[in-house]
Formats: structure tokens, C-alpha cells, sequence
């Protein structure tokens, strides 16, 4: 109980500073009693209290707003009680700039799919996270409108997202396991050029680097026209951009 009070005040606070940058600015006028005489009791007192201004840097919030509304998600978590996902993925959460990939080129030929789709693809470097108490979503970004967003559920329930290659239908994913620092998804979509996908999600002890693993079986390879005989890997790294 006194860890949910001191997060409350500590959320009050950091509310109080954000409105202090414009309303509390200004030097309060000093109360009064009835008398027209100097009040003395808690509300004058408080009258001239100036919420601390460094519980929210301003500069930080507008450079980093993913991390600060999971942070502000997990507290109301927290308070709550509500979301049984509450801190998962709450170390990925934020903006990340791919700087490196390793095979995406090769899974994107097993996958059939054209020269104009993979310089689309490759063309993706920037991924968004956001974890909020019961729901992990993540947004692909390419360097023009191309964009590409995921929404899961913590619990492990089932998802249909629209397919990353941009053909008809969807996949079907979940959450296979989730912690802090790391997310498993498990994904399948059917044909054509059907497969399965378990994707890892994972950032450094530093957290600034995160690396995107992608282990993916094919049901016909479209370079060789069989089956292949094991899952191909692949992964992107990335740092932080926030």
C-alpha cells in the first residue's frame, strides 16, 4: 500500500511539473482570511509551493514519447492492478534505427517475392514499440509512406495482422513468451508462399541496442520449388533512436 501511494505522488508530481511550465510560472497572489488579513493555514502555504520541475524533462518527453507512455502504462499498472502484462516489453519499448541485417535478402527470395518489394523491404529502418499493460505493437517504418504495424496480446491470444508481404490475407500470431527485455511472437499465414515465423525481440543489458531475430520455414521455397528440410534465420540489429 505505501508503494502504490508513493507511486501515486510520484504521478501527481510529474503532472504538476508539466502544468508548472506554463501556469506556476507566475508568482502566486498571497490568500487572505476574512478579515482581509494574511492567512496562516495550509491552503496559504500551499499557494506559493512551485511543483519540482525536474520530475519531467520537457526536452526528453518530446524526444522520447514511447518510452515515457510505457513508463506512465506501467505505473497506472501498477496502481491499478489492472493488465497481467504490465512491465513486459517495457525495456524494448520505444523507437529503434535498424544500423545492420544479416539474410533478409535470402528469406525474401524463399518467399517469391519481386526486386521492387525487396528494395521496398530493405528500405524499412526504422521500427517502433510500444508495450502497454496488456498489449505488445510494433510499427515498421520505411523512409517513405511504407509502414507496417503488429498489435499482440500479452495473454497469448491469438491476432490476425495483415501480411508483411503485402499479399492478400492475413497471418495469424501470438505471444509465445514475453520479459522485460525480450518477446518471442509465433506466426503462420497460409499459402501462397504459406510458412511459419517465430520472431525474437530482444535488447542488450545497455539498453541500446536490440536485435530483431527471424527464424522462418517456407512451405516451398520458391528458389528451389521443395520444401526445405529446416527454418532459415535471419535478423536485423538496431539502436536506439530515442
Amino acid at each position: 500500500m505505501q508503494r502504490q501511494a508513493a507511486a501515486l505522488l510520484l504521478l501527481l508530481l510529474a503532472f504538476a511539473s508539466v502544468c508548472a511550465a506554463t501556469d506556476l510560472k507566475k508568482p502566486a497572489a498571497p490568500l487572505r482570511g476574512a478579515s482581509g488579513s494574511r492567512g496562516l493555514g495550509v491552503s496559504a502555504c500551499f499557494a506559493h509551493v512551485r511543483a519540482p520541475q525536474f520530475w519531467v524533462n520537457q526536452k526528453e518527453l518530446q524526444a522520447a514519447p514511447e518510452r515515457w507512455r510505457s513508463g506512465f502504462a506501467r505505473l497506472r499498472a501498477s496502481l491499478t492492478g489492472e493488465g497481467a502484462g504490465a512491465g513486459r516489453a517495457s525495456r524494448l519499448a520505444g523507437a529503434w534505427t535498424k544500423v545492420e541485417t544479416v539474410g533478409q535478402e535470402e528469406a525474401m527470395l524463399m518467399l517469391g517475392l519481386n526486386v521492387v518489394f525487396r528494395k521496398a523491404a530493405n528500405l524499412l529502418s526504422k521500427v517502433v514499440i510500444r508495450a502497454e499493460p496488456t498489449v505488445f505493437e510494433v510499427t515498421t517504418k520505411g523512409a517513405l509512406v511504407v509502414s507496417i504495424k503488429e498489435r499482440y496480446n500479452f495473454n497469448g491470444e491469438f491476432a490476425k495482422n495483415n501480411r508483411r508481404d503485402k499479399r492478400w490475407g492475413k497471418h495469424t500470431g501470438k505471444v509465445a513468451s514475453a520479459s522485460e527485455s525480450k518477446v518471442v511472437l509465433d506466426i503462420t499465414w497460409a499459402d501462397p508462399h504459406g510458412g511459419h515465423l517465430t520472431e525474437t525481440f530482444e535488447v542488450d543489458k545497455t539498453g541500446n541496442k536490440m536485435t530483431q531475430t527471424s527464424k522462418i520455414l517456407v512451405n516451398e521455397d520458391a528458389t528451389t520449388g521443395k520444401k526445405p528440410k529446416g527454418e532459415f534465420t535471419y535478423y536485423c540489429v538496431y539502436k536506439r533512436a530515442d
